[in-house]
């Protein structure tokens, strides 16, 4: 029973009560979007989005080995747009009046199509949700958004998992962080969990050049008791193996990231292959040096794989 594990109403507000006095601001995520089982009120027929063959779509993980379904995963189903929007309003605010702030994750980046009997197209989909969302802001929520699809991105009093790589999908010949380009000074932002990235460097002078908040995704005990769930896509997991890092990376970037705090871009500026400046509201300047070796730009040298800071 994972609540009985993590506790009751009491425990609850034990834990709001810890991080408000550390200042430290709380989401709750709420899948409205993607159950398992149905009930006797809400069956699975009645309520799921249906494929064209008129059956409950089922959201399925393949498995790399053997290109089939893989029996270990639980199987998911979605919810019908129809019937989104009553158990948003059956949920806020009386079963969610500890908090005032709120991850919609599921809705944020999922967008689909209901071949049942009452048919939904996703664009029909697209008005269902913004209204939801428009309810849940009326009644004063803060709203954090997961990878938010472009028409939501608005709504958002904060957002995560804003990609710092293209998607390769396109010849293309260089990257630029466009979306944080458009969105800082308005609406704080994060990566993608760094944990899951295998080079650190990287992924820090990825953090500076998009301007973009660290986000981490932490288990309290080791992953592997997640196996075979539906939490089995974390990995590196466990927050005890990296405090070091954690204190190591907030020490290197923090002082930069607070002088460039609520700053529009200015200007980001190719240099030459692997070298790029980033400049902010405020004056605050960064040279970016992704090669293997050192750079002299500006009468400064910029070592490999690092930054400079110029103000």
């Amino acid at each position: 029973d994972p609540e009985g594990v993590l506790g009751g109403r009491n425990e609850l507000q034990k834990m709001l009560n810890y991080f408000s006095q550390n200042k430290t601001k709380v989401y709750f995520d709420v899948d409205f979007v993607t159950f398992r089982k149905g009930s006797l009120f809400y069956p699975i027929n009645v309520v799921a989005t249906k494929s064209m063959k008129k059956v409950p779509t089922k959201l399925v993980r393949y498995s790399p080995a053997t290109c089939y379904p893989d029996d270990d995963y639980p199987v998911l189903f979605m919810l019908s747009p129809n019937y989104v929007g009553r158990f948003v309003k059956s949920a806020i605010p009386s079963k969610l009046n500890f908090t005032k702030n709120i991850s919609i994750s599921s809705i944020s980046k999922m967008l689909y199509s209901d071949f049942g009997t009452r048919q939904i197209n996703r664009l029909q989909t697209e008005k269902i949700f913004e209204q939801i969302v428009g309810y849940i802001k009326n009644r004063h929520y803060n709203l954090l958004l997961t990878e938010p699809n472009g028409y939501l991105i608005t709504n958002a009093s904060e957002i995560v998992d804003i990609p710092i790589y293209s998607s390769k999908f396109a010849i293309e010949d260089y990257e630029i962080p466009f979306y944080q380009m458009v969105l800082r000074g308005y609406i704080p932002y994060s990566t993608p969990s760094v944990n899951d990235y295998s080079s650190e460097w990287l992924w820090k002078l990825k953090v500076l050049e998009s301007g973009s908040y660290i986000k981490f995704t932490w288990t309290a005990r080791n992953e592997d008791e997640l196996k075979e769930t539906i939490c089995d896509y974390l990995y590196s997991s466990n927050y005890k193996l990296w405090l070091d890092d954690l204190k190591k990376v907030y020490k290197e970037l923090y002082p930069v990231l607070s002088k460039i705090k609520n700053k529009k871009f200015l200007e980001h500026r190719l240099l030459k292959e692997g070298l790029v400046l980033v400049k902010f509201e405020g004056g605050t300047e960064i040279i970016i040096n992704y090669t293997s070796t050192d750079q002299r730009v500006y009468n400064t040298v910029v070592k490999a794989r690092n930054f400079k800071v110029i103000e």
